[in-house]
């Protein structure tokens, strides 16, 4: 919704003929309140989208001047400062970077729109020269880093203020009104909220503040940024969702309505409002030149409504008109008591059926409480670990981390990681070492949320210091959900008992070696080895068993070696 300069929100909002429709963003818990706001904003579509197209005739050209049949100007006086008239003296050319965004910017063929007849206006009011530079010769984020350098392009006419733009450029003040809104297509599933679209692929500008916003504060959604270097960049994102490459589109309440009334595509709704502020433009100059900034806010301050309203009913559907007669009075009510019939006819219609519909929604929510519980108190005493994850990508769609949505308690006492410390953490703030471990858990993980794919494996976990069967699954895309066990015991058992298996073989091997043929000298006794030398037969044998020699003298030998001691006692015989 635009809101010119008499309107509520605006510094000048006590004209008294100013017109203007207030589109409050509320949030209401009740389904009542989410119904009729829905409505509200497909009406407000409705209108956008009934009127026919704009011709030819109504662009302006690039450094044009109005006509005099042009409704713009009443020669009012500006008053300028000492400051604002040297820098008006000077003679400047200003270089000002428009892009493909229509109504407010349009170039295809001849330029115009919305924020290119205010510039235009307020240039030739004040006798500025300025020359136009396309969005083919430079990007959107390449023309703000040229502003905050002072070369090449010294301004754009439309841009969101945030705190970090203003530390490196300038602001007018804002001149253009309207709220961000998420898009989806007619078949889709019903989205009521941002909540909704977790999981789910939405499409965004590079180096648009939605851009920023969606990637800092909802990394659980999928985003396909759209390079800034295409040419109509600008309608890529809603074309993907037209033809139902992305699930969803944030944006711009006018400028998405009017790209889809004039690019036909009637396949995209809105579909809800979002948590952010409105998307307010206002114009983005280089901070050395706060003259002109000045200089544009006074023009801006001293334009008619009826100047507004001409540029304003140029460009939208909805008209701004100023002057009311009787006629006009008897058809506004007349219009507004058979719309209200209609809305009547509608809130009694939604609220009968919202009674049913919150009736028989008690009685399953409350079958659901019963099951929920008993499902909660199975998977908290579950003796198995058990966690769900969302799986994040890059923007090549590979997988690069996942982020913990829920834990039981046997996967806080299985791998001593804490549910408070984890919950809604990318694994690899968690466990940072993580990304080196040779078991690849990102990558494996990926395969099963992107392919719904079953995994089981066995693997040893580097930065738990345990070893775990897994089995890991993918309840929905872009999820996946593990059930594991720590089977480090078992696995020490089985290194222990391969090890004694090991052991007892070598043993066998070498027991083995003292059987079969011997070559054995038949005098002195000493026994032949395979590499061909004689050894003492107890060395021999030492050497290949565990057995131990201790040396003695039998009988015979000692009757006949050494009979003369008295080993032994012999009789005669």
């Amino acid at each position: 919704m635009i809101l010119n300069k008499n309107c509520p929100d605006s510094p000048h909002k006590n004209h008294p003929n100013s017109q203007h429709v207030n589109v409050q963003n509320k949030k209401h818990p009740g389904l009542k309140y989410k119904g009729i706001a829905i409505i509200c904003l497909i009406l407000l579509m409705f209108f956008n989208v009934t009127s026919p197209c704009f011709g030819d005739d109504s662009t302006f050209g690039e450094d044009s001047t109005f006509g005099d049949d042009s409704t713009f100007g009443d020669d009012s006086t500006i008053e300028l400062t000492l400051e604002e008239k040297t820098w008006l003296s000077k003679n400047h050319t200003v270089n000002v970077r428009i892009g493909s965004a229509p109504p407010f910017m349009i170039t295809d063929g001849n330029t115009g729109g919305i924020a290119i007849d205010y510039l235009t206006f307020i240039f030739d009011r004040n006798g500025i020269k300025f020359h136009y530079i396309q969005d083919s010769e430079v990007s959107w984020p390449d023309a703000l880093k040229y502003i905050e350098e002072h070369r090449v392009v010294d301004m754009v006419p439309t841009a969101k203020i945030t705190d970090e733009r203003k530390t490196k450029m300038l602001f007018t003040n804002e001149y253009i009104f309207a709220p961000w809104v998420i898009f989806t297509r007619s078949d889709a599933e019903f989205v009521s909220s941002i909540e909704d679209l977790k999981g789910k692929t939405v499409s965004v500008e590079e180096g648009y503040v939605i851009h920023q916003k969606l990637k800092q504060d909802y990394p659980e959604i999928n985003l396909k940024v759209v390079s800034a270097k295409l040419n109509n960049y600008a309608e890529i994102p809603i074309k993907d969702l037209a033809t139902g490459s992305v699930d969803a589109y944030i944006g711009n309440l006018i400028m998405t309505t009017y790209m889809i009334r004039t690019k036909g595509y009637t396949n995209v709704k809105v579909a809800a409002p979002t948590p952010f502020e409105n998307h307010n433009q206002a114009m983005a100059i280089r901070n050395d030149w706060p003259e002109l900034v000045s200089i544009i806010n006074k023009t801006l301050a001293t334009m008619t409504p009826d100047e507004q309203s001409s540029i304003l009913n140029k460009w939208l559907s909805i008209k701004y008109e100023y002057g009311i007669k009787k006629a006009d009075i008897i058809k506004w009510v007349l219009s507004v008591i058979g719309i209200a019939s209609i809305l009547l006819g509608i809130v009694l219609f939604w609220n009968k059926r919202l009674k049913t519909e919150v009736a028989f929604r008690k009685t399953i929510e409350e079958t659901l409480r019963n099951s929920e519980e008993k499902y909660r108190l199975l998977f908290e005493n579950m003796m198995n670990g058990f966690a769900l994850h969302q799986i994040v990508l890059d923007d090549q769609g590979k997988p690069v981390d996942y982020i913990f949505l829920e834990i039981n308690s046997a996967f806080e006492d299985l791998t001593g990681l804490k549910k408070e410390n984890i919950i809604g953490k990318k694994v690899t703030r968690v466990l940072p070492e993580i990304e080196k471990d040779p078991a690849n858990w990102i990558g494996n993980y990926g395969k099963v949320a992107l392919a719904n794919e079953e995994l089981r494996f066995e693997s040893y976990s580097k930065p738990v210091g345990r070893w775990f069967e897994v089995m890991a699954f993918s309840p929905e895309k872009n999820k996946f959900a593990t059930i594991f066990q720590d089977i480090t015991e078992r696995k020490q058992v089985d290194l222990e008992k391969e090890k004694l298996i090991s052991d007892l073989q070598k043993a066998l091997k070498e027991v083995k070696q003292l059987s079969g043929l011997l070559p054995i000298c038949a005098h002195c006794k000493k026994i032949r080895d395979d590499k061909g030398y004689w050894n003492q037969i107890e060395v021999y044998i030492r050497d290949r068993s565990n057995a131990e020699f201790s040396h003695s003298v039998c009988q015979d030998c000692a009757k006949k070696y050494y009979s003369d001691i008295g080993l032994y006692s012999f009789s005669d015989n």
